[in-house]
């Protein structure tokens, strides 16, 4: 095990995308590897471990940002106009705070964040009261939820998480997949493989994605359509200069949709991906000196209380909006009904 970890640290250091025999390399193992890996738990070799609650995992098979969060903050939704007591299970990307945990319903938001992870706060920041909990290992965090009682569990990013078993395994993807011609990362943006699909419950695709790549998928599973929809910041509220900055994985489709939404920008700032705002990071922003600054909800939720109190900080909300929604949530109450249905 310790070779293949190499290889693939050297691959990931070593794999220009401009060279194509590095990247046929590195397409070679990375497939040899992951198809090792999955029949392992295709044969038992490696056991999945139940609970006795329904389990939907939400994930992607491509790295960056593919939609998994917004999928279930719309999946959180359905839940609870349905009445359905819903929790959620993370790994808890780049957090202090190590192990099996429940996140606390109360404390600064900042402080949540940089101890649980973003994308976790995010699920706090609009659901206050749902059970949501961090693990490595996610089977420790669903053990611990069961005390709650949800009715269900929503798996962030669970996809490549075999150990746990699932009754619903959704997959998302953006328009800019290149489907059947994706490359394994550091060439191109695949972190498992395409024969994976094959797993897929159902497939959650960006509306405006192109014939081809929509014929790709749909003969895996079901697609259901989405849009992301930002919402329009108070314009009543906004005074210039504005600079806007982010820590996602698509900063370039930020700073376009602020421009969409008729925000005139004096500065952008893009930093890396879960980027925790340190003094000097914050120190850098408010160089800038403007009057409002825009952001993700994302980022919003680890800035500290110091930094909201002597600016003006709007978050740009996007809201994912799910074709024939209904359908889907037919889908969900199936798996609950083998539950709870006797």
């Amino acid at each position: 095990m310790r070779v293949k970890q190499l290889l693939i640290r050297w691959l990931a250091n070593s794999c220009p995308p401009g060279n194509p025999v590095l990247c046929r390399l590195n397409d070679f193992f990375a497939e040899k590897l992951l198809r090792w890996r999955h029949q392992r738990f295709d044969t038992g070799r490696i056991t999945t471990t139940s609970v006795p609650v329904p389990i939907i995992s939400v994930g992607s098979i491509s790295i960056g940002g593919s939609g998994k969060t917004p999928a279930i903050l719309a999946l959180l939704y359905l839940l609870q106009q349905e009445k359905i007591a819903p929790a959620v299970l993370s790994r808890g990307y780049r957090r202090k705070i190590k192990g099996a945990r429940l996140i606390p319903t109360m404390g600064a938001m900042h402080q949540l964040a940089a101890d649980y992870g973003d994308e976790p706060l995010l699920f706090r920041y609009h659901f206050p009261e749902i059970p949501l909990a961090v693990a490595e290992k996610r089977i420790e965090g669903a053990r611990l939820l069961l005390p709650v009682k949800p009715e269900i569990i929503l798996l962030d990013d669970g996809f490549q998480h075999r150990f746990l078993q699932r009754d619903l395994d959704i997959l998302v993807f953006k328009k800019e997949f290149a489907g059947s011609s994706a490359r394994y990362f550091p060439c191109g943006e695949l972190r498992d493989a395409l024969f994976r699909l094959e797993a897929a419950s159902l497939i959650l695709l960006e509306k405006s994605a192109s014939p081809e790549l929509r014929g790709f998928l749909k003969q895996f599973a079901p697609i259901f359509d989405y849009e992301m929809v930002p919402q329009p910041p108070d314009s009543s509220l906004l005074k210039e200069p504005i600079a806007a900055f982010c820590g996602v994985a698509s900063p370039k489709r930020f700073f376009e949709t602020v421009k969409e939404l008729g925000v005139l920008v004096a500065d952008e700032i893009a930093f890396r991906d879960h980027t925790v705002y340190s003094p000097k990071i914050l120190t850098r922003l408010q160089s800038l000196n403007a009057r409002t600054y825009i952001t993700t909800e994302k980022d919003f939720v680890k800035l500290p209380p110091y930094f909201l109190n002597q600016n003006y900080v709007q978050p740009i909300r996007w809201e994912m909006r799910i074709s024939d929604s209904h359908k889907l949530l037919e889908k969900i109450k199936v798996v609950l009904n083998k539950y709870y249905i006797e």
